[in-house]
């Protein structure tokens, strides 16, 4: 594998066909997983996705979101 993919992905040397995606979703925290520390209520969660659609990234913060959930 290249170690300088990154750059070249930067400097359009190399091209890919998915693009990034800020995603944002609300949600109630309970009791949390080791390793995670917040306060318990509302809450809200953000992750940075690369994707073809914004769609699948959106989906991808669902699967994460109930994948979590104890």
């Amino acid at each position: 594998m290249d170690k300088d993919w990154k750059l070249k992905l930067r400097y359009g040397k190399t091209k890919t066909e998915f693009k990034h995606f800020t995603v944002l979703a609300d949600g109630i925290v309970g009791e949390l997983k080791d390793g995670f520390e917040c306060q318990p209520g509302n809450a809200w969660m953000s992750m940075k996705t690369w994707s073809n659609s914004a769609d699948e990234s959106a989906d991808m913060i669902q699967y994460v979101r109930w994948t979590n959930r104890i």
